[in-house]
């Protein structure tokens, strides 16, 4: 769409190198990437899990008062006290894999969003993104098939950038 930069050009992190549109199956893997469907799934999960645990708790409960009552054996209630506590780790675990699950996906769409260069979400894919600058550094390389409507190409660098102090180069 727009090439702004020109190899030997020296290039802040954050500067524009290309700007580029992306193909409608790129964006609908990027809207899949950063939608929370995994997210959904595990929150329906704890919530069940949490349901199962306040009427594990409830039982536990129940055989207490029994217990008391003379009415339940001291087996009886170690297994109700089992049940409870087996159902609390259930929660626990599932509202870690929760909390881990929504930090990999908040770290992912700010990586995404840096690699762009723009704010992506699963209802905000744009359909023109840039490539940037990551380091402060010169332009010393750009591929020669980079041009005003040109066709992509995968997996191969497309611009390079150098650190002269010390030496760094970058992709």
């Amino acid at each position: 769409k727009e090439v702004p930069a020109q190899v030997g050009q020296a290039v802040k992190g954050g500067d524009v190198l290309v700007r580029y549109r992306l193909l409608p199956e790129t964006a609908a893997d990027l809207r899949r990437r950063v939608s929370a469907d995994v997210q959904n799934s595990l929150t329906e999960r704890l919530l069940d899990q949490t349901n199962q645990l306040v009427l594990a708790q409830a039982r536990l409960d129940e055989v207490t008062r029994l217990k008391k009552s003379g009415l339940a054996t001291e087996q009886q209630l170690a297994q109700a006290a089992r049940e409870a506590e087996l159902t609390a780790s259930r929660v626990a675990s599932a509202a870690e894999q929760l909390a881990r699950e929504r930090k990999l996906k908040a770290d992912d769409v700010a990586h995404l969003s840096n690699m762009l260069g723009v704010p992506i979400s699963a209802t905000n894919v744009p359909e023109i993104v840039a490539l940037t600058v990551p380091v402060d550094g010169h332009l010393i390389g750009m591929h020669p098939r980079i041009r005003v409507d040109a066709e992509t190409f995968d997996n191969e660098p497309a611009f390079t950038v150098a650190v002269m102090d010390p030496m760094l180069v970058m992709c």
